[in-house]
């Protein structure tokens, strides 16, 4: 990232965001973006019940109307003092409690729903208009480099909430992750995992607290655990998938593809970000498969890349969640480019899925790997709907051995095909 790059960005780069606030639990904002982003970001969040935690750093004037959007204001007591007025003395152990009480009562009557004031090596308080919770720094910690502490901080207490803590809990596991970011050098390289904070909290002896962390954080497994876990959720998944494949369901679709073609319609395969791999492949088989296929890139296809198309031809579209903005774009463009639309997805009732003339279900429960999230087993499921589909069209072209190896005359492939061919 170039230096001043968050000082450019604009309402409109961030206008994407109103059709996508409600799929977010939390929204975390700091003042090196213009603060007319931040307060548009804030009100668009708040009036769509996600939580808005503003670290105001570098610290700067805020409107009053901007205050009451936020949930947690999470300055430091130079920040605190900076915005509310009130200096917070401290004999570097300890502060002010009046001190703290006077500042964050400034913010809350601005409409701030918590103070969340972290003190350096006093620790940090949450104060809101029922409660006053302070957490202590963790003792015996030698900073190296403070670089990126307060960015930890901010992320694990946001995680935290996430994951179903407690304020103060939250409160407590950022201070682990804070204390943890100032022992290593570097913004980044710093940053700890998750496995590291429990192997420091059991280090400091907070046993109660490393069960409440496995409790609500995805259990922490080594490499070995996760893929023997990986290895039993493809299995289901693959078997799952394989159970799924009926003639049927392929039978909407293949009459599209042969109605197409006996017209002199064409055949186009796309999708955004991994599927669009899996497009890749699929137009490559169908077409050694005796259906030939072009690839349309998901994203090129709305800057002249629908050129390819005439009316009549079909594309078959892939994505995951069947909600991709960027193919919702594409879609809308191969529609008006006369073209009907094969949709493959994990969801039934996803977007493409009813703009789909017909509609091929690739789903899964569960992906494999750590975190469960990059598409694995979902990939594997696409392209094995996929293949039951060219099975289907490459048996209705009665292709023989001798027209496969006019296509395939080369490797061991196209060896194998004319050793047959002499026997």
């Amino acid at each position: 990232m170039n230096p001043g790059a968050n000082a450019k960005i604009t309402i409109d780069d961030v206008r994407y965001l109103e059709n996508e606030i409600q799929n977010y639990s939390i929204l975390i904002l700091q003042f090196e973006i213009p603060m007319e982003v931040n307060e548009y970001l804030a009100k668009l969040a708040h009036e769509n019940g996600v939580i808005v935690i503003v670290n105001p750093a570098p610290s700067q004037p805020l409107a009053n109307s901007f205050y009451k959007e936020i949930d947690y204001f999470t300055p430091n007591e130079h920040e605190a003092a900076d915005l509310s007025g009130v200096i917070i003395h401290s004999n570097g152990k300890k502060c002010d409690d009046n001190d703290i009480t006077n500042s964050a009562q400034y913010f809350l009557d601005k409409g701030v729903k918590n103070v969340l004031i972290t003190l350096g090596s006093a620790g940090s308080v949450l104060v809101n208009g029922k409660t006053k919770h302070y957490i202590s720094a963790i003792p015996n910690v030698k900073p190296v480099d403070p670089t990126g502490a307060g960015d930890s901080y901010i992320g694990a207490f946001a995680a935290g909430l996430y994951r179903g803590l407690r304020p103060e809990e939250a409160m407590k596991l950022a201070t682990y992750v804070g204390a943890l970011t100032v022992q290593k050098m570097g913004a980044i390289p710093s940053l700890p995992t998750l496995r590291e904070v429990e192997a420091y909290v059991e280090k400091n002896n907070d046993e109660a607290f490393v069960a409440l962390l496995k409790s609500h954080f995805p259990t922490i497994k080594n490499d070995q655990e996760s893929f023997d876990d990986f290895k039993a959720i493809l299995s289901r998944e693959t078997d799952s998938t394989i159970a799924s494949l009926k003639y049927e369901n392929y039978l909407p679709a293949v009459a599209l593809i042969e109605h197409s073609q006996k017209a002199g319609g064409r055949l186009h395969i796309t999708g955004i970000g991994k599927p669009s791999h899996v497009a890749e492949y699929y137009a490559s088989l169908l077409s050694s498969t005796g259906s030939p296929a072009y690839y349309l890139h998901g994203t090129e296809a709305v800057h002249g890349s629908c050129g390819q198309l005439v009316p009549g031809d079909v594309v078959i579209a892939i994505s995951n969640s069947g909600e991709t903005n960027e193919l919702k774009s594409t879609i809308t463009a191969v529609r008006k480019n006369g073209c009907k639309i094969i949709g493959v997805s994990g969801n039934p009732d996803s977007w493409l899925a009813h703009a789909s003339d017909a509609f091929l279900l690739a789903k899964v429960q569960e992906e494999g790997g750590p975190l469960n999230k990059a598409p694995r087993a979902s990939f594997d499921a696409e392209l094995l709907v996929l293949q039951g589909l060219s099975v289907i069209l490459q048996s209705r072209k009665h292709i023989g051995l001798e027209q496969y190896g006019c296509w395939h005359p080369g490797g061991k492939l196209g060896e194998s095909i004319q050793s047959a061919d002499k026997k």
